[in-house]
Formats: structure tokens, C-alpha cells, sequence
């Protein structure tokens, strides 16, 4: 009823229909009780980061910018590219674009210092963790190399974490970097390449 009131009252403005003659103003409306604000337990919310953390990764960045940038899931947290994550920026922002914002204005919003430490140091300890496990395939020198105390502990969180091809694309993705003078000259000793 609000878009026929909208209408009708524009059709006033323009001269279409006579000052007065809204009939939706003339109509009875009964207000529906406010429902309780709802919201996922902190509970809950620590149990999705730690199952993210240890069996889907790509799912932490969209769990994190929700729950700690409050970033609106339906239309704008879909639509968040990773150029419009600035992590290394004296302060860590997201970029939500206009063209996908609910008002259709840019705006920044702040990543708090507990999502880019959940971010960064367990997203790079697992990432580093997956990509050396299938390349090497020796899940006995990875527990060592990690500094976990055994097999079933790593076992269910990086097998089948990403793949050799995968393992391929991220190494030539480092070797283009490095062809084209964008990145520093890194040295493939001590790296999980080795």
C-alpha cells in the first residue's frame, strides 16, 4: 500500500488526480507488533569461524565481513570483490562500491582488529598448511613443520585442503608476480615449494 500511496500522491503533485483524493489515505491500517531483533549467539558464531577454519576456507572472508563489519548479506556481502578488501592499508578497510550498496552510495567500513588477526593468522597458517600438504604429500614432516603433536590432528583439517593443480596456479601466480618486477625476488628456500 505504501507504493499506491507514493503513487497516488504523485499523481496530486502532477495534476492527474484532484488534491484530496489519495484513497489509500483514506484507508484503516492496523499496525503488526514489532518482532525481537534476532541475532546468532556468540556461540554459534565462534562455532561457524572454527568449522570455516577447519573445512572451508572459502567461506571464512564471507563469515568474517559479516559478523564483524555487519556488511548487509543479502545483495552487498554477495557482491564483495577481493579488490575492494584493503587489508594491508594503514587501517584494514572493505569498500562496499555503490553499485552494490543498498543506499547506492560507496562506503567504507572499517575491519576490526579481531578479523584481520583471525583473517590473516589463520588463514595464512592453513593456507601455507594446505598448499604444502599437497605438493609434498608427507603429512609426517608437515606435523613437525607446523608444531602440532600429531597425524589426526592435521589429518582432518588439510587433507584435500586444495590440490597439486591448485598447488601450480598459486606457484605461477607467484612466478608472474615476480617476472613482472611487482614483487620482490623471493627465494624458494625455505618455502613450502621446497
Amino acid at each position: 500500500m505504501r507504493y499506491w500511496r507514493a503513487v497516488f500522491n504523485l499523481g496530486e503533485k502532477r495534476g492527474f488526480v484532484p488534491r484530496g483524493a489519495n484513497p489509500i489515505n483514506a484507508m484503516h491500517f492496523v499496525r503488526s507488533p514489532r518482532k525481537e531483533v534476532e541475532i546468532i549467539s556468540n556461540e554459534h558464531v565462534s562455532k561457524m569461524l572454527e568449522h570455516a577454519l577447519e573445512n572451508d576456507l572459502d567461506l571464512l572472508p564471507f563469515l568474517l565481513l559479516g559478523f564483524f563489519c555487519g556488511i548487509r548479506p543479502d545483495g552487498e556481502l554477495w557482491q564483495v570483490l577481493w579488490r575492494d578488501v584493503h587489508l594491508d592499508a594503514e587501517k584494514p578497510e572493505v569498500i562496499i562500491r555503490a553499485a552494490v550498496s543498498k543506499t547506492r552510495r560507496m562506503r567504507p567500513i572499517d575491519l576490526s582488529a579481531n578479523a584481520v588477526a583471525k583473517w590473516i593468522q589463520d588463514g595464512m597458517r592453513h593456507t601455507f598448511c594446505s598448499n604444502w600438504l599437497a605438493f609434498h604429500e608427507k603429512i609426517d614432516r608437515l606435523v613437525l613443520i607446523s608444531g602440532h603433536d600429531s597425524v589426526d590432528t592435521m589429518w582432518p583439517h588439510y587433507y584435500k585442503g586444495t590440490t597439486k593443480s591448485g598447488c601450480d596456479r598459486l606457484l605461477a601466480s607467484l612466478s608472474a608476480c615476480n617476472q613482472s618486477g611487482k614483487c620482490r625476488q623471493l627465494s624458494h628456500k625455505g618455502s613450502w615449494i621446497n
